[in-house]
């Protein structure tokens, strides 16, 4: 079956499969939320997918190079999945290979580095068969400093909003933060 992973895919193939391996497509299709989101339908609830995708070092490989929030928040339970493992493989002699765990339960980011190219490989399981993207992924750290504010847009610096109204009234009234 050839298409587009850019566009979505036929009615017919949804829920068609039971082990969907994407083992370094998505990076190079354009639209990577809906070549993900095919990914997804294309399973049965059960069914599994495992991917390996480029993480670090390898500028120009594709059109994306993913970290693993963006695999987190996009195949968790909001979407209908559960990632099973996810694995940081440098690349260098094949013998490093770290298990990474999700930030949402560490609280804290998952940022793995290294000095020659590696790749992350993930198997995430559809456990059930609502619309995808119903609420669009948010980076963890982010979304948690958002809920637990009083009044939405207060003041979250490291998010770049204007602090005190929802306007800015001057230049200087945007607060820049890193």
């Amino acid at each position: 079956i050839q298409h587009d992973l850019n566009e979505p895919i036929p009615t017919e193939l949804k829920s068609s499969f039971d082990t969907v391996i994407d083992s370094g497509t998505t990076e190079h299709v354009f639209n990577l939320p809906q070549a993900m989101k095919n990914s997804m339908d294309l399973l049965k609830v059960g069914g599994h997918l495992i991917s390996i995708l480029p993480a670090n070092n390898y500028c120009g490989h594709g059109f994306y190079q993913v970290s693993p929030e963006l695999l987190f928040r996009t195949f968790c339970k909001e979407n209908n999945f559960e990632v099973k493992i996810m694995i940081f493989c440098i690349h260098k002699n094949m013998e490093e290979w770290y298990e990474l765990i999700d930030p949402e339960i560490t609280g804290t980011r998952v940022e793995p580095q290294s000095h020659h190219p590696g790749s992350l490989l993930m198997m995430a399981k559809k456990v059930s068969d609502n619309d995808v993207y119903r609420t669009t992924p948010q980076q963890s750290d982010y979304a948690n400093e958002w809920e637990n504010l009083s009044s939405k847009g207060e003041t979250l610096d490291r998010l770049h909003f204007w602090r005190g109204s929802k306007e800015p009234t001057s230049p200087t009234s945007v607060q820049k933060t890193i």
